[in-house]
């Protein structure tokens, strides 16, 4: 059994090189938390290249939680700094709400 644990960690661990990896294998795995994917989103628009899957993960994390003020701003910097300044400003006013 404790071999059996011990592969099963070894295998975990991939997961957690870092938090674009750790949130990305949550997400993947289709999890329901709201933190997840605000934090996935985080991790996204931190990597060079990835500004469009961020706002397609803080837009999953809205489906779930519609008015969590942290994944709307998030979402409304990520729209911004892709020029989408009509959208960015619907969500900033969203996360004030």
């Amino acid at each position: 059994v404790l071999v059996a644990l011990a592969l099963r960690t070894a295998v975990r661990v991939r997961d957690w090189r870092d938090e674009r990896q750790l949130f990305g294998s949550a997400a993947s795995a289709g999890s329901r938390s709201p933190r997840v994917w605000y934090n996935y989103g985080n991790a996204l628009m931190a990597s060079e290249g990835t500004r469009a899957a961020a706002i397609d993960a803080y837009r999953v994390g809205l489906g779930l939680a519609p008015n969590d003020a942290l994944l709307w701003l998030n979402l409304g910097v990520a729209l911004h700094r892709g020029g989408d300044y009509a959208g960015a400003r619907r969500a900033y006013e969203r996360s004030l709400a």
